[in-house]
């Protein structure tokens, strides 16, 4: 399901998505979304309005050095 957060392009819900175990993911408990450096802070109070605890970045040291860095239990990728 596609999430309307302002300034953040293509945000997604990941709820429903098959898992290993033959299970669904559950809605509302995993999202993707594009680059943070865009997000306003309108953006940002949607984004944890929505309930969104914690951020796994998956850019490169060098990539994520050049944006945005979000607070809020954000956890980046070696």
């Amino acid at each position: 399901m596609r999430m309307f957060w302002p300034d953040c392009v293509n945000a997604r819900d990941l709820g429903g998505l098959p898992t290993a175990t033959g299970g669904r993911t559950r809605m509302g408990a995993l999202f993707r979304s594009d680059n943070h450096n865009r997000l306003t802070p309108q953006g940002i109070r949607a984004i944890t309005e929505s309930g969104v605890s914690r951020i796994l970045d998956l850019r490169w040291n060098w990539e994520a050095r050049r944006g945005r860095q979000l607070s809020a239990g954000r956890w980046r990728h070696p």
